[in-house]
């Protein structure tokens, strides 16, 4: 059982609720004609009078949808803290000449004299003065995503996935670039974007225990009403990343858009809603928990996550396991909190465990509240065909394979960026 402090992380009324659901017997429905009818949450309904106007009222009502997400999903986040951000190494001849890479060292008090180290990496276009930034957590390590041998090697545990460059739960020098498919850096860079990247378990370990124990030495985390789940932390991290790009002068603080893919897409998806300095999200197969609906009982489930991945949400959360309808929230609410920044959602057409219909559902029910809000919502009511985006501000793609992001979903990306210019550029000319 997961501890918490010295108590369990779940409590006893939640414990004996989810001992009634057989953990070994997941539900998963991967047919769609047996998908129930449902009907989803309401967004937002439209003011009734001219009392208040329609930015101000969405501003209300985001904050009590994050609030339920808080309550009932992803549980509270904790307090933001000072971020003192050091220059451990730069050079402005990374990658042949096409980049300069800065690494930072970022270092945040935790309790007593315990301190949180995030390694935090650039890669910023050699021919911008400026840059506007991705910003991505990645899985491994930052030497995972390029063949640099100037990136030293993670020193954190990471998660044992079967690969012979991480025995023992820690990486080797054979790791270097072992990821590099799902960061096609040079592709990013001739496009004028740069790249920021860390672990995500210097933020928080994704294990259970381990999550744990590092959530037991952050500053009252005790005290928080409802327990804030790994998604939340790593969330957390990602703003206080923010806060360190917002001292970088190389850095255009004003446009960081961020990214992720699975789990992290799900972090992408939240941290998004919870910080409105970041400018758009993309959220690439990040399924139950992410950018699909629950209420369709398609794909993973809240009961698969709470025997796989108990740490990722809040306690409360999987008291939802055998009875999704009584969910308060649905995802499509999720993307509509990124409104009006743009955002775009991936999928993959062999990924069913992540539901990609439920994806597409769901982005096209926030679509109406872009549409509300007067930004730009072209959106259809049928899937596209696999390889073609649709949709303005808010907008969805379907790529053919599997469970994963390559350089075709980093070429949507930046195709769906080029077209949002306008309001990604600020008052900065390319």
């Amino acid at each position: 059982m997961i501890v918490w402090g010295n108590e369990p992380f779940l409590h006893a009324e939640i414990q004996r609720e989810l001992e009634k659901i057989k953990m070994t017997e997941w539900n998963i429905n991967l047919d769609e004609s047996k998908v129930r009818a449902y009907r989803l949450p309401e967004i937002f309904e439209v003011p009734p009078d001219d009392s208040e106007t329609m930015t101000g009222a969405w501003s209300r009502q985001r904050k009590e949808i994050i609030r339920a997400f808080k309550v009932s999903e992803y549980g509270d986040v904790p307090d933001a803290l000072p971020v003192n951000v050091e220059k451990s190494e730069s050079s402005d001849v990374a990658l042949g000449g096409l980049a300069h890479r800065r690494q930072f060292r970022l270092s945040i008090p935790l309790a007593g004299e315990d301190r949180m180290a995030i390694n935090l990496l650039l890669y910023l276009p050699a021919q911008t003065a400026c840059s506007r930034l991705f910003l991505g957590l990645n899985f491994s390590g930052n030497q995972t995503i390029c063949d640099d041998p100037a990136i030293p090697i993670t020193e954190e545990w990471i998660p044992n996935i079967s690969e012979p460059w991480s025995p023992d739960h820690y990486a080797i020098e054979s790791s270097r670039g072992v990821q590099s498919n799902r960061w096609p850096v040079e592709q990013i860079l001739s496009q004028g974007w740069g790249i920021a990247t860390a672990y995500y378990g210097d933020i928080c370990p994704d294990d259970a225990s381990l999550y744990a124990e590092r959530l037991s030495r952050w500053p009252a985390a005790a005290d928080l009403a409802h327990k804030p789940g790994a998604i939340s932390l790593w969330a957390w991290g990602m703003s206080r990343i923010m806060d360190a790009l917002e001292q970088i002068p190389e850095v255009d603080a004003k446009r960081v858009f961020l990214t992720g893919h699975s789990r992290l897409g799900k972090t992408a998806l939240w941290g998004g809603a919870l910080d409105e300095r970041f400018s758009g999200a993309f959220s690439n197969d990040s399924g139950c928990g992410g950018a699909s609906l629950f209420q369709r009982n398609f794909g993973e489930s809240i009961m698969s996550m709470a025997d796989q991945f108990p740490h990722w949400f809040t306690p409360a959360f999987y008291t939802f396991a055998n009875e999704n309808p009584r969910l308060p929230v649905d995802q499509h609410m999720l993307l509509a909190l990124m409104a009006p920044r743009p955002l775009l959602v991936g999928s993959a057409r062999e990924d069913l465990w992540a539901d990609p219909k439920g994806e597409f559902l769901a982005t096209r029910a926030a679509s109406d509240l872009y549409r509300k809000l007067g930004c730009p919502a072209t959106f259809p009511n049928e899937m596209p065909e696999c390889n073609q985006r649709v949709g303005d501000r808010i907008g969805y793609h379907i790529s053919p394979g599997k469970h994963d992001i390559t350089p075709i979903e980093w070429g949507v990306l930046l195709d769906f960026v080029k077209n949002n210019r306008h309001i990604l550029n600020d008052d900065h000319s390319d």
